[in-house]
């Protein structure tokens, strides 16, 4: 199929922030006085792409309610403080790419992140402009296929396709009733029967060809 646009996943995806993350929340533990835990970038990117309240709960899964409330605010303090100081990674070719598929097709991201995080990455990563709109789980409290429907609702889109990189992004894009396509690089595995490539430049090359 012919797509008339493209809806781009974030971490994972674009860029990696786990340990910034890892780092954000064991300063956060710090802060709530617990030493029995130290988070790794394997334990961030276990959870990556899940909406955050979600990443916390399944990392802490002993946590009672009122301590997972808790947990959320503080690392979630944290992580803004670490991120906007330190930004991450962008994956390699994200940038030049994303600039070559700009001059033929309208960009969006839906995220599960926070909506300061979405932010943060447009306005560090100098791809903003990129952009014509995007949606997050921090914004609208909402899954990420109905952000996605969202997405393709509010622009008018016809044939959009979701570019992720987990089993989580897929299913969204088949809830949201879109195509889908796999970045292998990311935080999750290929999906039987689905374009999966192995880095940024492939997918500039299928998509452009």
């Amino acid at each position: 199929m012919k797509h008339d646009s493209l809806i781009f996943d974030l971490d994972g995806t674009l860029w990696d922030t786990t340990e910034q993350c890892a780092k954000a929340w064991n300063i956060g533990l710090a802060r709530l006085g617990i030493s029995s835990r130290e988070i790794t970038t394997a334990d961030i990117a276990a959870v990556t792409g899940l909406p955050y309240d979600k990443c916390v709960s399944v990392t802490f899964p002993e946590a009672s309610p009122e301590d997972l409330s808790k947990l959320v605010d503080y690392l979630n303090i944290a992580e803004e403080e670490i991120i906007l100081a330190e930004g991450g990674r962008l994956f390699d070719g994200v940038a030049k790419g994303l600039r070559k598929l700009g001059r033929r097709f309208p960009l969006f991201i839906v995220s599960n992140c926070q909506s300061w995080y979405l932010d943060f990455f447009l306005s560090w990563s100098g791809l903003k402009p990129l952009f014509k709109d995007k949606e997050s789980y921090g914004n609208t409290g909402m899954s990420k296929a109905e952000n996605i429907a969202l997405i393709k609702k509010r622009n008018q889109l016809l044939t959009p396709v979701y570019i992720g990189d987990t089993t989580n992004d897929y299913n969204a894009a088949m809830e949201a009733k879109i195509d889908f396509i796999h970045l292998k690089y990311g935080f999750g595995d290929p999906v039987d029967g689905i374009l999966s490539l192995d880095n940024f430049d492939e997918l500039v090359d299928s998509l452009l060809s």
